[in-house]
């Protein structure tokens, strides 16, 4: 009968607890290190392209490597759990070390002597570890007891004669031993003192921890939807949103995101945002509220002093921050609700409403205010006078000697203008619409919308870079949303993201054509949700013939003879006719006859 064994359970927890430790405390001492004491080391200038992305880098490393959130609560816990992990592998590894000593038998190495010595230093020998670990001495010690029995038996084996030659031939005095196969248990599970608590422990395990800990589990995954949002949120936006929500309206109701909720409200805050609040009310740029929510109120305030790009408290930034890192992913799904409802003008304002979170603006602002240094004052001399530039396609297009409202500003800081603008997507668009494998487009068949875009900033095989974007607190890359939709109805027809950071980058997009034919248009949109005003649209027309006109299918000869060919299934069947008819009884046919040759008589 196999027995529970101490050592394979130290073996065993020796080595599963290793699996956790090693990598946990690397990681846990790297976090310490480079968060406290090689601050500078962690940052990855690779990027890095003007002085204001390198003091964004600089802020985003200050602000990770704080001490709150280095010794985050989590990483702290982490830390406690370490500690207690190590001491059991440490207490583990010491009884594994007495346990080892007193299974494995060398009696030179119990008694504390070299290989060789006279019996005179093995008697003296025994005789000072035989006191040592002698019982009387080491009352209630188990390990002293055995070994007290390990120093009597190695001192058998080198004066004992039978003995002797027993451990030279089998390496054991008493003989060959046989070979034991054990459970890694420990032996205390056996003792019937301990029944009754290993019974409370495997019912607190298994009744209480495990399905408490997947209720935990369960109670907060079912919370969220397919792309992590909050089932709440998407119940206030639906509730919310409309198919002609203003831009002004949408901060309030991202504002209301049941994310948001888990933002501290504090009485220190209080005077700043009341200030906050009167500001923008001056302004006209934040829309009359209409939900009076406190966790609403403050969120709808920091979006709208992000978007004006107010000063913040350290301590309203740190909130901000935490916002617009859910922000964007949050707008998503303000965008999934409004495409399934077809709004394309809400939608077109989501997508800028993205646009203006990245960029730190506002709806009426003027798009050359997301480049570095310039006003209001450059922007007016940008887009008046002689020479006006209209949009950032033509200003990214103008050589760099030639933009207006640079000549105020210093040669360091014209230099970084036009690397901004170097860096900023120039892009162009290139549309088809056609129904696969056909050659015309008829009444009701599945058309097919190919979106080509191709950076024309970017080198053959390269791919763009991060977004620029100092005023937005994290890395960021670039998406396109590409849409297919009608202006005048306000109806989305077919929507996509287009997230290829490849030069040229190609989307399909699928609708219905109509059921009339005719000649019919469709706009055709291209939205960045990084940079404002970089948007790219265009008219797209196409004809849907009638049934009518279409040329008729003339089948190929050979086909139509493959057609009239009998099926697989036919042959089978009428060679089973056949053989059912040669098969008749003939005896069945002569009665047949009979029949009706007495039948005919009678007539007559």
């Amino acid at each position: 009968m196999l027995e529970y064994d101490n050592s394979a359970f130290y073996y065993f927890s020796v080595s599963l607890c290793a699996l956790y430790v090693v990598p946990v405390t690397f990681l846990s001492l790297r976090r310490i290190l480079y968060g406290v004491f090689l601050k500078d080391r962690l940052l990855d200038k690779s990027h890095v392209r003007c002085e204001r992305e390198l003091r964004k880098l600089k802020q985003l490393q200050a602000e990770k490597t704080a001490f709150r959130n280095v010794f985050s609560l989590p990483f702290v816990l982490n830390l406690l759990v370490l500690v207690a992990v190590w001491y059991g592998l440490v207490r583990m590894a010491l009884l594994l070390k007495d346990d080892s000593e007193i299974k494995s038998f060398d009696p030179f190495a119990i008694l504390g002597i070299s290989v060789g010595v006279s019996e005179r230093e093995i008697k003296r020998a025994y005789r000072k570890m035989s006191l040592l670990y002698h019982p009387d001495k080491n009352q209630g010690d188990a390990v002293a007891e055995q070994k007290f029995m390990l120093v009597a038996k190695a001192y058998e084996a080198l004066t004992d004669d039978v003995a002797k030659a027993n451990y030279e031939k089998f390496g054991n005095p008493d003989g060959r031993q046989a070979m034991q196969l054990s459970i890694g248990l420990p032996t205390f599970l056996l003792d019937p003192a301990n029944h009754n608590l290993v019974l409370f422990l495997y019912l607190l395990i298994l009744v209480v921890a495990i399905p408490s800990c997947v209720a935990l589990w369960y109670s907060h995954s079912k919370k969220y939807g397919d792309s992590m949002i909050m089932y709440d949120t998407y119940g206030f936006y639906n509730f919310a949103m409309s198919q002609n929500s203003h831009p002004r309206m949408l901060p309030e109701i991202l504002a209301g995101s049941a994310e948001f909720r888990e933002i501290p409200r504090r009485s220190t805050d209080e005077a700043e945002l009341a200030a906050l609040a009167k500001k923008l009310k001056q302004t006209d740029m934040m829309a009359k509220p209409k939900f009076n929510h406190p966790a609403i109120t403050k969120a709808n305030l920091l979006l709208h002093a992000h978007f004006l790009r107010e000063e913040l408290s350290p301590a309203l930034r740190g909130d901000l921050n935490a916002m617009l890192k859910k922000a964007i992913q949050l707008v998503d799904g303000m965008l999934e609700i409004s495409v399934v409802k077809a709004w394309l003008q809400t939608s077109l304002n989501l997508m800028e409403m993205q646009q203006f979170l990245t960029q730190g603006l506002w709806f009426k602002d003027p798009p050359f205010l997301q480049l570095p240094h310039l006003t209001e004052a450059e922007v007016k001399h940008i887009v008046t006078g002689k020479n006006a530039v209209r949009s950032m396609h033509q200003y990214i297009a103008t050589k760099p000697e030639e933009r207006k409202g640079l000549t105020g500003l210093s040669e360091e800081d014209r230099a970084e203008v036009n690397k901004v603008l170097e860096m900023m997507p120039d892009m162009e668009l290139a549309i088809t619409i056609d129904v696969d494998d056909e050659e015309f487009i008829a009444e009701g068949d599945i058309m097919t919308v190919t979106i080509k875009l191709t950076r024309k900033n970017v080198k053959e095989g390269d791919t763009c870079d991060l977004v620029y974007a100092p005023r937005f607190p994290y890395p960021k890359m670039e998406r396109w949303y590409c849409v297919v939709g009608d202006s005048k109805m306000n109806h989305l027809h077919a929507f996509s993201k287009m997230t290829s950071q490849e030069r040229v980058a190609e989307q399909k997009l699928q609708l219905q054509a109509p059921a009339k034919a005719g000649t019919y248009q469709l706009d055709v949109i291209v939205k960045s949700d990084s940079y404002v005003g970089m948007d790219l649209r265009a008219l797209a027309k196409f004809t849907v013939a009638s049934a009518s006109t279409l040329p008729v299918y003339q089948p190929h000869p050979e086909d139509l003879e493959l057609d009239n060919e009998p099926t697989l299934f036919e042959q089978v069947m009428n060679a089973a006719d056949s053989s059912d008819s040669e098969e008749e009884d003939p005896d069945l046919d002569q009665e047949a006859a009979e029949k009706k040759a007495e039948e005919s008589k009678k007539d007559k």
